[in-house]
């Protein structure tokens, strides 16, 4: 069992997370406490106006949401009932149990979890603390917890992967999220080389993970913040996580200065990268697709984001912007060197047919 606390300040998107995947039968709400109505009777807009108006009260904070996750192990028996009592003594250990605040069961991943949303203004304009001292006393109650309804303690479980393992690409839904992340940066953010955030996000998509630095004008951009989070089809599909909570702490200033680092090194490994893409150029005529796969086999995956081209070379954990590497390497550049799809399988026939002419030949 793992408990993860999260303090914001948007509300319709912290709801709208929520009730989007209630809508699409990937989550249910299990539980409302101190609302007005009961939870058949509330609807969103209900929801919604309990917590503005305790928000109205103290308008001087600025995050008064509370967003809280508890992980289990996908061994644990959990039905309804059960999960609903554990939110409850859990929100009362922490102090929110006078609160309002709405309780999720999500189903879209490979271990049981619920999501807990709440508030931290009470009704007389007074302000809940929820510092490092809450948050040490968060991990005592989940042991506490863990022991009282026989939970299999996360640590201990196996759940969290060795960092010496190699990572694997992510199937939301299909394996634990945290844990699956934590391999993936262990591998890419800790094994890799890089200069800029964009050649490591290259590397990341490959495995469905993506660094993310908040939306221009954002608080978390603004404060130089980082999250991690899953994609699926290029769409973030969980909850981002802090930067601070995975191994090893990669958060942007730990990248910005492994920018720095690594400029040398990368510097050494251009000129193999460029040899291996003339090398599969070499007295080819290559549609984009053909050279993707040739320099696949050669480990090195080629990605294109928009009007850029990335080079993540396994062989020497390496990652290159196109640009960086030359004018000949550019996204622009390494399409016009390659023919259409058409005009490829064109010469393929016509390259196969000379060999079964060949082949006959010789058989004559």
């Amino acid at each position: 069992m793992q408990a993860k606390l999260r303090i914001d300040s948007s509300l319709g998107h912290l709801l709208s997370y929520h009730e989007d995947k209630v809508q699409e039968k990937k989550a249910e709400c299990i539980l409302a406490e101190n609302f007005i109505k009961d939870l058949a009777d509330l609807t969103v807009k209900d929801k919604t106006y309990h917590f503005k108006r305790l928000s109205s009260l103290n308008e001087r904070v600025i995050k008064p949401y509370a967003h809280l996750t508890i992980d289990f192990h996908p061994s644990d028996q959990l039905n309804n009932d059960k999960l609903i009592k554990i939110a409850k003594e859990f929100m009362l250990q922490m102090g929110l149990d006078k609160q309002p605040y709405l309780v999720y069961r999500h189903d879209d991943a490979y271990h049981p979890h619920i999501h807990l949303v709440s508030q931290k203004i009470k009704p007389n304009g007074r302000v809940i603390k929820i510092g490092p001292k809450q948050l040490r006393h968060m991990h005592q109650i989940v042991r506490d917890l863990e022991t009282v309804y026989h939970l299999v303690p996360l640590g201990a479980s196996g759940i969290r992967q060795d960092p010496s393992l190699p990572a694997k690409r992510i199937i939301y839904g299909k394996m634990p999220s945290y844990a699956a992340v934590n391999q993936v940066l262990q591998t890419v953010v800790f094994g890799y080389t890089y200069t800029s955030l964009n050649e490591l996000n290259a590397a990341l998509r490959l495995y469905n993970v993506e660094a993310y630095t908040g939306k221009t004008g954002s608080r978390l951009e603004k404060y130089k913040g980082l999250v991690y989070r899953i994609l699926q089809d290029g769409k973030s599909k969980i909850m981002p996580i802090r930067a601070s909570r995975y191994s090893g702490k990669p958060t942007l200033k730990v990248l910005e200065q492994r920018f720095i680092e690594n400029s040398p090194l990368q510097e050494q490994r251009k000129a193999r990268m460029m040899v291996a893409i003339e090398r599969t150029f070499y007295g080819e005529n290559l549609s984009l697709d053909a050279f993707k796969k040739e320099m696949a086999n050669k480990k090195i995956a080629v990605v294109f984001k928009e009007n850029q081209v990335f080079y993540v070379d396994h062989n020497q954990k390496a990652i290159f912007e196109g640009e960086s590497l030359g004018a000949a390497y550019t996204a622009d550049r390494i399409k016009t060197r390659c023919v259409s799809e058409q005009e490829y399988h064109q010469i393929q026939e016509k390259i196969q047919q000379q060999q079964q002419e060949q082949n006959l030949g010789l058989h004559l």
